[in-house]
């Protein structure tokens, strides 16, 4: 049968090992200084329904902004004949196919 160390002396030589040796202090000082037990993790409040509306709003809001974005974009490719060398390459490649 396998003997068990101590948990004490577990946690120690662990402590040690990574250098947060804390020989000075209890657990239960070490435990409030870092807050970290259960009592320090946040608690819920108020209705997750709400929160949910609030956000869901925000990213329609950033939906609705981007495809206003896309639309302007191809209104302004449209307007401004950004691609009209694509149209003059066209019109030769007919030009040599009929001719």
């Amino acid at each position: 049968m396998q003997s068990c160390a101590p948990v004490c002396a577990v946690r120690a030589s662990s402590a040690a090992a990574h250098g947060h040796e804390h020989h000075h202090k209890s657990d239960l000082e070490v435990v409030r200084e870092n807050r970290s037990s259960l009592n320090d993790i946040p608690i819920p409040e108020g209705s997750w329904q709400e929160h949910y509306n609030k956000m869901n709003s925000k990213w329609n809001m950033m939906l609705a902004a981007g495809v206003i974005c896309f639309a302007g974009s191809v209104y302004a490719v449209c307007t401004f004949f950004c691609f009209c060398h694509v149209s003059d390459f066209t019109k030769n490649f007919i030009y040599i196919y009929n001719f």
